[in-house]
């Protein structure tokens, strides 16, 4: 179960024994998925298996990104999205990778961790709901379509069919109306010249 964070005093344990930690979420618990899905109440019944491994601190290392206690993960899942194509329903499978550098309470701003990616602990705690949920958003492909167009099942391939032959090839001319009604001002105002 997905549950809203992780207290300090567990987080502390969880890296101190480089512990992992598998569990089932629900979309039915993240709401910000929930709206990007094709049916948000079907989306609900979609589950994403989650496996997170918490790494302590190594000690001794000069003061870099490696001597702060890290949280890699996996999430795996699948939910239906809007094929931009067609505007039907998709699976879309997920495999997303992350892995993070966590910056406990109190341990300032440290500059030789900018270039790596971090998670800001909260003073309560690792916000893991809303972690897992940004890491599912910024997966979800920004125009989902299938893969294959022949999945696409509101797609017809219309078949253009050959004109009959008339011996006279219809081309089109977009500004066909524009000449029509200038060369008609063109000659009212000869007229009105001509009284």
């Amino acid at each position: 179960m997905l549950t809203e964070y992780i207290g300090i005093a567990e987080l502390h344990d969880l890296i101190a024994q480089s512990a992992e930690s598998d569990f089932v979420a629900s979309v039915s618990e993240m709401d910000r998925v929930r709206q990007v899905a094709f049916d948000s109440e079907a989306a609900a019944s979609s589950v994403f298996t989650v496996r997170l491994r918490f790494k302590p601190a190594l000690v001794g290392l000069s003061a870099s990104a490696y001597n702060l206690p890290s949280l890699s993960g996996t999430i795996a899942g699948e939910l239906d999205l809007e094929c931009q194509r067609c505007l039907e329903a998709m699976q879309w499978c997920s495999d997303i990778d992350f892995e993070y550098v966590l910056q406990m309470p109190g341990s300032g701003r440290n500059t030789s961790i900018d270039l790596f990616e971090t998670v800001e602990v909260a003073d309560r705690g690792l916000l893991l709901k809303e972690l897992i949920e940004d890491e599912l958003i910024s997966a979800i492909p920004l125009a989902p379509k299938h893969d294959d167009e022949k999945l696409c099942a509101r797609l017809i391939a219309a078949e253009v069919e050959p004109e009959a032959e008339t011996g006279q090839e219809e081309t089109y001319q977009p500004f066909a109306d524009l000449a029509d009604l200038l060369s008609n001002k063109r000659l009212a105002k000869d007229d009105e010249s001509t009284k």
